[in-house]
Protein backbone atom coordinates (compact mmCIF):
# COMPACT_ATOMS: atom_id res chain seq x y z
CA UNK A 1 0.00 0.00 0.00
CA UNK A 2 1.47 3.32 -1.01
CA UNK A 3 1.39 6.48 1.04
CA UNK A 4 -0.86 8.14 -1.56
CA UNK A 5 -3.61 5.53 -1.11
CA UNK A 6 -3.74 5.93 2.68
CA UNK A 7 -3.32 9.72 2.98
CA UNK A 8 -5.22 12.52 1.25
CA UNK A 9 -4.28 16.15 1.94
CA UNK A 10 -2.27 15.06 4.95
CA UNK A 11 -5.21 13.21 6.57
CA UNK A 12 -5.89 9.46 6.56
CA UNK A 13 -8.39 8.29 3.94
CA UNK A 14 -10.59 6.81 6.68
CA UNK A 15 -10.97 10.33 8.11
CA UNK A 16 -12.31 11.57 4.77
CA UNK A 17 -14.64 8.57 4.46
CA UNK A 18 -16.02 9.23 7.96
CA UNK A 19 -16.32 12.95 7.29
CA UNK A 20 -18.23 12.37 4.05
CA UNK A 21 -20.51 9.82 5.73
CA UNK A 22 -21.34 12.22 8.56
CA UNK A 23 -22.02 15.04 6.08
CA UNK A 24 -24.32 12.81 4.03
CA UNK A 25 -26.24 11.69 7.12
CA UNK A 26 -26.66 15.31 8.24
CA UNK A 27 -27.95 16.42 4.83
CA UNK A 28 -30.38 13.51 4.62
CA UNK A 29 -31.55 14.08 8.20
CA UNK A 30 -32.20 17.74 7.49
CA UNK A 31 -34.11 16.90 4.30
CA UNK A 32 -36.25 14.32 6.11
CA UNK A 33 -36.98 16.73 8.97
CA UNK A 34 -37.92 19.49 6.52
CA UNK A 35 -40.20 17.13 4.57
CA UNK A 36 -41.84 15.97 7.82
CA UNK A 37 -42.51 19.56 8.87
CA UNK A 38 -44.00 20.40 5.47
CA UNK A 39 -46.26 17.33 5.54
CA UNK A 40 -47.32 18.10 9.12
CA UNK A 41 -48.07 21.74 8.30
CA UNK A 42 -50.24 20.75 5.33
CA UNK A 43 -52.17 18.14 7.32
CA UNK A 44 -55.46 19.28 8.90
CA UNK A 45 -54.51 22.94 8.57
CA UNK A 46 -51.76 22.69 11.18
CA UNK A 47 -49.63 25.27 9.39
CA UNK A 48 -52.49 27.75 9.32
CA UNK A 49 -53.18 27.18 13.03
CA UNK A 50 -49.53 27.80 13.91
CA UNK A 51 -49.46 30.95 11.76
CA UNK A 52 -52.62 32.26 13.44
CA UNK A 53 -51.22 31.54 16.92
CA UNK A 54 -47.99 33.34 15.96
CA UNK A 55 -49.95 36.33 14.66
CA UNK A 56 -52.01 36.59 17.86
CA UNK A 57 -48.86 36.29 20.01
CA UNK A 58 -46.96 38.83 17.91
CA UNK A 59 -49.84 41.31 18.07
CA UNK A 60 -50.08 40.90 21.85
CA UNK A 61 -46.36 41.52 22.28
CA UNK A 62 -46.53 44.54 19.97
CA UNK A 63 -49.48 46.00 21.90
CA UNK A 64 -47.62 45.44 25.19
CA UNK A 65 -44.47 47.07 23.81
CA UNK A 66 -46.42 50.14 22.68
CA UNK A 67 -47.34 50.80 26.32
CA UNK A 68 -43.70 50.95 27.45
CA UNK A 69 -42.11 54.34 27.84
CA UNK A 70 -38.58 55.15 26.86
CA UNK A 71 -36.19 55.12 29.83
CA UNK A 72 -34.85 58.57 28.94
CA UNK A 73 -38.12 60.37 28.76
Amino acid sequence: MSMESTVKNGEPVTYWMFRNLVSTVQILGTAVAFAAIVVWSLTDGNGLKVWEMYTVFSTAVSDWAQQLSYPWG
